[in-house]
């Protein structure tokens, strides 16, 4: 069962919690191996827990990128029925937009390869950078629907 860490660091996690339950009970002798695997059973719990948090942040980022994609497109649309100068200020927003959302996107593959501390440190980096994305959108969308 893969959850995006080594082997030696599943094991290293296990071996601790289990640690921790032979701890509980005094170290009494003869529940090491129940020890080991209520241990197993939970590390495992906890890393599926954390590989769905991540699937549904990624998912959740990637459906955020296909509409502003979408977005995007329509605002290219507009784009080329504005008047010069409207659509000289359009293709600089939209220079902008692009380029936030490139940096959107390469976090998140960044995240993808991350796991651990590593991959809550970029989440925070790569929420910044989504909010920071939606924002422009936002002011850019409604500067415009007032021209």
């Amino acid at each position: 069962m893969s959850h995006g860490i080594s082997i030696e660091e599943r094991h290293r996690m296990i071996a601790e919690a289990a640690y921790y339950l032979a701890e509980i009970r005094d170290f009494a002798p003869g529940n090491t191996l129940r020890d080991w695997f209520e241990a197993e059973a939970e590390i495992d719990r906890r890393l599926a827990e954390q590989e769905n948090v991540k699937r549904n942040f990624h998912d959740r980022l990637r459906t955020q990128i296909a509409e502003w994609d979408a977005k995007l497109d329509e605002m290219k649309l507009k784009s080329k029925e504005a008047t010069a100068e409207l659509s000289a200020d359009y293709e600089k927003h939209l220079e902008t937009l692009v380029q936030k959302r490139e940096i959107v996107q390469a976090k998140m593959q960044s995240l993808l390869q991350h796991t651990g501390e590593a991959w809550e440190d970029l989440k925070v980096g790569t929420e910044k950078a989504w909010e920071d994305m939606r924002n422009s959108l936002e002011q850019i969308v409604s500067r415009f629907k007032q021209k």
